[in-house]
C-alpha cells in the first residue's frame, strides 16, 4: 500500500481529526489515502507548528477517553455490560490513558506552587525588630537576639 507523504490541509485535518475522536496515530494512519507513522513522526520534528497541533490533538483525545469512562460506566450502572471485570479493566485503562494526554482535567496530581522571598531567619529578625520596637527600650525582647542558625554556618560545639 502506497503511503502519500505529501502534507496537504485535507490530510493533516483528516489525521488530527482521527486523534481528537480516539484514534491512536497508528490507527488513524492505516485509513485509506493517510500517511505512514513515519511520515507523521518527520511532519511532527520538523514543522513545529504540526507538531503543536498534534499535541493539542492528543490532549483532546484524552478529554474524550474522560468523557468516555462517565458514558461507560453509567452504562454499566444501567446494566447493559454483564462482566464486571471487563468493565472495570476498560475504566482503568480509559483514566490512565486520560491522565496521560490531558493531565490538566484528568490527572492524577495536584500541584500546588509556593514561593518564598526570604528566609526564616529573615522572618525572625523581622519579628524580633518589630516586638523590639514596640516594647521599648532595654526590655528582654532587646536583650535576647534570634538564635536561629544561618543556612550557611555549620553548628559548632561549646
Amino acid at each position: 500500500m502506497a503511503y502519500p507523504s505529501k502534507k496537504t490541509p485535507e490530510i493533516v485535518g483528516r489525521f488530527l481529526e482521527a486523534i481528537r475522536n480516539g484514534r491512536s496515530a497508528a490507527q488513524a494512519c492505516k485509513a485509506e489515502g493517510m500517511p505512514s507513522t513515519q511520515t507523521i513522526i518527520k511532519w511532527a520534528e520538523n514543522d513545529p507548528e504540526f507538531a503543536a497541533q498534534y499535541e493539542k490533538a492528543k490532549e483532546e483525545r484524552g478529554n474524550y477517553y474522560g468523557e468516555l469512562v462517565a458514558e461507560i460506566s453509567l452504562a454499566g450502572l444501567q446494566g447493559k455490560y454483564k462482566d464486571s471485570a471487563m468493565l472495570r479493566a476498560a475504566i482503568d485503562g480509559l483514566k490512565w490513558s486520560a491522565a496521560r494526554m490531558a493531565p490538566k482535567g484528568f490527572g492524577d496530581r495536584i500541584q500546588h506552587e509556593h514561593s518564598a522571598e526570604s528566609s526564616y531567619v529573615d522572618a525572625l529578625r523581622a519579628v524580633q525588630g518589630k516586638v523590639s520596637e514596640e516594647s521599648g527600650e532595654g526590655t528582654i525582647a532587646q536583650r535576647l537576639p534570634v538564635r536561629a542558625r544561618e543556612a550557611a554556618k555549620k553548628p559548632t560545639i561549646q
